[in-house]
């Protein structure tokens, strides 16, 4: 036997071209694990800052009856959104003026209330999920106040750093959107963000928002301009004007342009923009709806290649400040194309603007009229996402439909080379090109694009692949997750010894950047309004990511359980943990279920909202698996999912002899992998299966039963050590043989699994010449 080493490995995976020619140290695939510094290490877990959520104060909700009783629905009375689900801890009723009855929450929160501290009579309770409230108050004719906080459960369409106006250096805060809200994260919670018009905008799951910083009136007003470019074409037609937020809340921005010169004078406005930047002293509007100012937007025509851009100084003139009719204040600038603008991100000090299949750059030029002009930089590549763009120092990346490019102000090039079909593999459908969504992650000197998988369900709406890009290294990977918005927060609070989030057992260092307050990390938004801290450093499990709106638990053992989960983008054979959910039973007492805790897999699909849930039994999924409670108890809401991802690691087809004409043997296989912290006694383990001859349908080691390969430390052994060699014995002869290390589903079903972290830092492959090739 001789050894074939095989370090570093910091390729990713390839795909353009066949397996036996990539490099040794490149895969055919790497799912849910990346290249990262010469290694390979698992996906890290999503960490949870939270749910998008309003709070509603004071709330009046009418009248106790003759009896004192009170019943309704919240959702109902108060228009609340389809999804809505109240958060527990966020409960507080009034009841008589002057107050005589105060019901809040029992905690651990299980349905039931306290009236002023003890436990309210029977009949009083509030079902998270349905945001139905009964309470029995024996105060007849009473007033009945409410407040309480609920999550719309709203797909998350923006996440934007805010420029804190007067704050210190890099300091910058966040601002959340959904469809229909604007949200800070303060303290530990969200809230909607304040301000003294009222703004709730009306665009689909698709209408993303754009946002940027710019001045006031004077240089030191900052303020935060937002578009959702929603012009109107919605079923049924809805318009969202652009905004601007300042110290008192939202402004309406919709500027005059012109007044025509006619006996009745015409004015003309902008009514919306799909991209809004500074440049120059300017406030600039790319890819326009215009139209008679009286008329509204209904009348509104998009200059989809247009630019529009400010007077030097003050663009929140509404008045004159946009005037292309009288000279030196606005005026416009429309590209020679009848591409429509996309996206653009900056260069250097050019602009480079994204067209549909070209790429352009605004230059500027600083005539006093027209201080722009338009040049194009490449006619073979433009850009279909209007979020993608990541900026660099010296190029800007973009997902285009021809490839993911990088763009200067005089060339264009891909630079998914090494994956030249996967961009094709984006989802056109369901206004699939628009969720593309990208974001860089300096620390870990990485790219995220979320898109959604046209190979997956057809009926999938939103992203459910995240595309990963080593840019230091220029490697690639995938991740499955559910993610529709990519941002940047800055949290406020830094790790600290009384902390209420991060407890002992959480795998924390102290030395870590992301633990300093200020710090920017990536966060990521789902379709259901969840935040996360995106693939967070040191955090192996994914936190909860989707809420369970219904449970239905059939009379009859040999069926599934099915469960509601809006917008669940789920897919057959996912692995979900359940928690949370609490039951009562027709009497109003809880109910224990044994649903919570446990691991599941995602059998059927029954549509975007429901799905029937399987359970492993070491071998097979089975559908009659031991459930509590009863299929007479009544949900009551909490009920959360959280995704645990399998990993999927291939090498590349290896035959070192390959030259010499011959077939090669493997003895045995050393993984030089990482182990636990040290004292730690959980096991990390992973499954090894071989494939011969670039196929699937002929697997190797089957006969001598090994697959699973513990990568724990052998205690003593090498105490200190933070990596260890495991050998796995395998038997196999072919002419090539590629390695996969993944979880079978023993170890997807194991919690620990899933608990622990797992790295690759190289392989050692034990093999002898066979014989000749078999032709």
């Amino acid at each position: 036997m001789q050894p074939y080493f095989i370090a570093p490995l910091d390729m990713g995976f390839e795909a353009d071209k066949k397996p036996f020619l990539t490099p040794d140290n490149a895969f055919q695939e790497l799912y849910n694990a990346r290249s990262y510094r010469n290694r390979v290490v698992k996906k890290e877990g999503n960490k949870l800052l939270g749910q998008l959520q309003r709070v509603i104060e004071s709330q009046s909700l009418g009248l106790t009856d003759g009896a004192g009783n009170f019943l309704t629905i919240l959702q109902v009375q108060l228009g609340l959104e389809a999804g809505a689900q109240i958060i527990p801890g966020s409960i507080s009723v009034t009841i008589g003026s002057p107050v005589t009855q105060t019901f809040t929450e029992v905690v651990p929160h299980n349905g039931l209330l306290l009236d002023n501290g003890v436990p309210a009579a029977a009949g009083s309770f509030i079902n998270y999920n349905t945001t139905q409230i009964g309470l029995v108050t024996g105060d007849p004719g009473a007033p009945v106040v409410i407040t309480f906080a609920y999550a719309p459960g709203l797909p998350v369409m923006g996440i934007f750093t805010w420029d804190i106006p007067n704050a210190s250096n890099n300091n910058e805060n966040t601002i959340f959107f959904d469809t229909k809200y604007a949200y800070l994260f303060v303290g530990m919670a969200f809230q909607q963000l304040a301000s003294t018009l009222a703004v709730t905008w009306t665009g689909g799951n698709a209408d993303f928002f754009w946002a940027t910083n710019y001045r006031g009136i004077t240089d030191d007003i900052q303020l935060f301009y937002a578009t959702n470019f929603n012009n109107g074409n919605n079923v049924p037609p809805t318009y969202d004007p652009i905004y601007y937020y300042q110290s008192t809340g939202w402004v309406v921005f919709q500027p005059v342009v012109s007044n025509s010169p006619v006996v009745a004078p015409i004015s003309f406005s902008i009514f919306q923009a799909r991209l809004i930047i500074a440049y120059y002293g300017r406030l600039l509007l790319l890819n326009t709806w215009e139209g008679p100012t009286a008329s509204g937007a209904a009348l509104a025509k998009n200059f989809f290649n247009r630019c529009r851009f400010s007077q030097i100084g003050d663009p929140t003139d509404q008045t004159n400040g946009w005037r292309s009719d009288v000279f030196g204040r606005g005026g416009f600038i429309d590209a020679p194309t009848n591409e429509t603008i996309i996206s653009c991100e900056f260069n250097k000090n050019t602009l480079i603007v994204y067209f549909e299949r070209s790429t352009w750059q605004l230059r500027y030029v600083g005539e006093y009229g027209v201080p722009f002009l338009w040049e194009r930089i490449t006619s073979d590549f433009g850009c279909e996402s209007t979020n993608s763009p990541v900026i660099f120092d010296p190029v800007v990346f973009a997902v285009g439909d021809k490839g993911i490019t990088q763009a200067n102000s005089v060339a264009v090039s891909r630079i998914d080379e090494l994956i030249p079909d996967t961009v094709f593999g984006f989802k056109n459908a369901n206004n699939g090109v628009k969720r593309v969504c990208g974001v860089r992650d300096f620390q870990k000197e990485l790219v995220y694009w979320c898109y959604n998988d046209s190979t997956e369900d057809p009926n999938n709406i939103f992203p459910n692949r995240v595309l990963v890009y080593n840019y230091r290294n220029a490697a690639w990977a995938t991740y499955r997750d559910n993610v529709t918005f990519f941002g940047i927060y800055q949290s406020p609070n830094a790790i600290t010894w009384d902390s209420l989030t991060v407890t002992w057992d959480d795998p924390v260092s102290w030395d870590d950047p992301a633990s300093q307050s200020l710090f920017p990390i990536p966060v990521s938004g789902n379709q259901q309004g969840y935040i996360h801290y995106f693939c967070y450093i040191d955090r192996v499990m994914n936190d909860p990511q989707l809420n369970i709106t219904a449970v239905i638990i059939p009379v009859d053992i040999l069926t599934a359980v099915q469960l509601t989960i809006v917008n669940h983008n789920l897919e057959i054979g996912d692995i979900i943990l359940l928690n949370g959910l609490i039951f009562q039973d027709g009497a109003g007492n809880p109910v224990v279920t044994n649903l919570n805790g446990q691991l599941f897999e995602v059998g059927l699909i029954i549509d975007v909202n429901n799905i029937l849930i399987y359970q492993w039994n070491g071998t097979t999924y089975i559908t009659d698996y031991v459930r509590t409670p009863t299929s007479t108890a009544i949900y009551f809401g909490l009920g959360t999912v959280a995704l645990m991802p399998q990993l999927y690691v291939q090498t590349k087809d290896f035959n070192p002899f390959i030259t010499e004409g011959i077939q090669f043997k493997i003895i045995y296989i050393d993984f030089l992998t990482g182990v636990p912290e040290s004292g730690s006694s959980d096991m990390v383990a992973m499954t090894v299966q071989l494939f011969g001859n670039t196929s699937f349908s002929q697997q190797g080691n089957l006969l001598i039963g090994n697959k699973e390969v513990e990568t724990t430390l052998p205690v003593p052994f090498l105490p200190a050590s933070d990596i260890a060699w495991h050998r796995f014995y395998a038997g196999y002869s072919a002419n090539f043989i590629n390695i996969v290390m993944t979880y079978d589903d023993n170890l997807m079903n194991n919690i620990v699994t899933h608990q622990n972290t797992w790295s690759l830092n190289a392989m050692r492959i034990w093999l002898r010449k066979g014989g000749k090739n078999v032709f």
